[in-house]
């Protein structure tokens, strides 16, 4: 019997952990929460003597010399090492205490849980249903286990590594089948809710008398920030509960955040004023803080959720339907607040209230791995990989977006509008150079072809729910990857951003940008410019104009050369943001000449209409910085 092995560990469910979600704090706890589950495990392979590949014994034990953990990007759910037996244990006995380590590690996350809510709400437990508690949390992960004989050469390991992936698929689609436990036979069991963020879990929390919620129950939704219907499962409770801490950033204080900084640029007397009645709201149902991602938002620390009027309303009616003493002081100050807000939106209109979730993952790289010569060149492929997880949380903040997990090449994000295109292109550009540096081509087969990165970005509304959030992020990566059904062209594999704008109107406007292609991103990047509210030499109108010009002229059998000419007859009748003098010739020149390059390229100039129509207008969005600079159409 060999006594050296390949082993890899696989936890989940990544659906439990991180897709169900409501909030951002939502996703950026379960990111967490898997990421520790996987630095356990990773230790425990270190204590039985493994060599781990994927991730590096860095990353799992990396801290500062005070204790702290460095910032670092996330762990993957999945592990791999090389092991050799030593001390007459089994390879069973090992995957036994791999995952022992991994229950143990959730166990003790979810304890510590359940002990800081009942220090911040005494007796929490008579408002929680403990024995479906502890039931939910020996079922809340999954942690699959599996290993291959490995000679230890190089020679073997391609070989082995091909098994090890072979026995992992079929473990992970084996039934455990594990025994039925009765159900306790508990008063108002039956009939339970289902949790808000999954529906086949129920939820933890009791419901309440006849006669309303108890002190206690109302005091736990207010310290967890519920919605009046809303319900938690054990998982979900500690993600949201977790998810208070002040490193994560939420969704609303992402999109309002060009608006937070053109006013702390011009007008930080107006700013200053909104942050007292603001700090009053912490700690209510009604407003959190944001002081984490290296300060990046300090200018305003807090959610931003309430800077829209229709959010600030909402909050002001729920403050108003109870009647005890903290409701009241919160009706305060959120009346305080919309009294400093109303002269603030009326000289400097309100924010915009869209931003984007980025989705990014790697092109071809499990062919990349596998073109590995031997352990020492997967182990340079997991460590350049690794490096960029760790800089993804600087890039991302370089371009005022917050990271919400970076494991490896799996990326997901939240941005600005502002910062979407840069960002995309650094995270690419980041991959391709720590790929070239740290991996040499001695370590790869002859035939070995580099990754690159797709980038999906939904552009979504600060209402829309976090799991359509995810769902369009996810449709634009896959349109990143493989570009409109039936294209033909030769680049529509990946190495691309993938753009979808869904306005809340329920028009969706999409493009792709190869990211080899850097004038077409550089296009995008001077729209945005002249689009600019600082700037303001394009009027608003001729996104629209130029997008929708094409139709009227095609549907009516007009040669393109016609409708080429009325198009630039309307761009020279064109003012400038405000009606102060005519569009200027250099841009009208510029956009004469990409509406001809593209008609040269695509061969069809109303095609090519229509393209330069959808730029401009995510050009527009991408620079928008108020609801306004998004115009009457949006």
């Amino acid at each position: 019997m060999s006594d050296a092995y390949l082993i890899q560990v696989a936890i989940g469910p990544v659906q439990g952990f991180i897709a169900s979600a409501r909030r951002s704090r939502d996703l950026w706890a379960g990111s967490a929460l898997l990421s520790e589950l996987a630095r356990a495990v990773g230790k425990q392979l270190v204590d039985q003597g493994a060599e781990l590949i994927y991730p590096t014994r860095k990353r799992v034990e990396a801290v500062e010399a005070g204790g702290a953990p460095i910032e670092q990007g996330n762990l993957s759910n999945q592990l791999l090492a090389k092991l050799r037996l030593s001390g007459g244990a089994s390879i069973q006995d090992i995957a036994q205490a791999l995952k022992q380590a991994a229950r143990a590690e959730l166990e003790r996350q979810v304890d510590r849980t359940l002990a800081d809510l009942t220090k911040e709400v005494p007796d929490a437990g008579t408002a929680l249903d403990l024995v479906l508690w502890k039931q939910q949390c020996q079922e809340a992960m999954e942690c699959f286990v599996a290993w291959a004989a490995f000679d230890g050469s190089d020679t073997d390991y391609g070989a082995a590594l091909g098994r090890l992936k072979t026995c992992m698929a079929a473990r992970k689609t084996t039934r455990d089948f594990a025994p039925w436990a009765a159900t306790p036979n508990q008063p108002g069991r039956h009939g339970r809710f289902k949790s808000s963020l999954d529906g086949l879990a129920e939820s933890v929390l009791l419901p309440p008398p006849k006669t309303g919620k108890t002190e206690v129950q109302q005091k736990l939704s207010r310290v967890l920030g519920l919605t009046p219907r809303e319900e938690l499962d054990m998982l979900g409770l500690a993600k949201r509960f977790q998810g208070r801490s002040e490193r994560f950033t939420a969704f609303t204080r992402i999109a309002a955040d060009p608006w937070i900084q053109r006013l702390h640029e011009k007008a930080p007397g107006d700013l200053a004023r909104l942050k007292a009645p603001y700090e009053a709201l912490i700690g209510s149902p009604f407003a959190t803080r944001t002081a984490g991602n290296g300060g990046t938002y300090s200018a305003f620390p807090y959610d931003a959720a309430l800077l829209y009027p229709e959010r600030l309303s909402v909050a002001i009616q729920d403050a108003s339907a109870s009647n005890d003493k903290t409701s009241l002081d919160h009706l305060q100050a959120l009346q305080a607040l919309k009294k400093a807000l109303i002269p603030i939106w009326k000289a400097h209109r309100q924010p915009s209230p869209y931003a984007a979730m980025l989705l990014a993952d790697g092109d071809q790289m499990g062919a990349f791995i596998d073109s590995a010569l031997g352990a020492q060149g997967h182990s340079a492929i997991s460590s350049a990989i690794a490096r960029v997880a760790d800089d993804v949380p600087g890039i991302t903040r370089k371009h005022r977006g917050h990271a919400i997990y970076a494991g490896g090449e799996d990326l997901m994000l939240l941005m600005p509008l502002p910062g979407v295109i840069g960002a995309a292109r650094a995270l690419a550009e980041r991959l391709d150079q720590a790929i070239q540096v740290g991996v040499s081509n001695d370590l790869l087969k002859p035939d070995a072809k580099r990754p690159t990165l797709r980038v999906g970005a939904a552009i979504c509304h600060v209402m829309d729910p976090y799991a359509l959030l995810r769902e369009r992020a996810q449709t634009a990566e896959q349109y990143a990857k493989h570009g409109d059904p039936g294209g033909t062209d030769a680049r529509q594999r990946g190495n691309a951003l993938g753009l979808r704008l869904h306005i809340r109107s329920g028009q969706t406007l999409q493009a792709r940008l190869c990211f080899d292609d850097h004038a077409a991103f550089d296009r995008l990047a001077q729209w945005a410019s002249a689009y600019r509210a600082e700037v303001g030499q394009l009027p608003g109108r001729v996104a629209f104009d130029t997008q929708h010009f094409g139709d009227q002229y095609q549907s009516q059998g007009i040669r393109y050369e016609v409708a080429r000419s009325a198009y630039l007859r309307s761009l020279h009748r064109a003012n400038e943001r405000g009606g102060a003098q005519g569009v200027s010739k250099d841009l009208i020149k510029r956009l004469t000449d990409t509406l001809d390059q593209l008609s040269a390229t695509q061969k069809d100039g109303y095609q090519a209409l229509a393209q330069l129509g959808n730029e401009l207008v995510l050009a527009r969005w991408l620079s928008a910085q108020t609801q306004n600079d998004l115009g009457e159409r949006a």
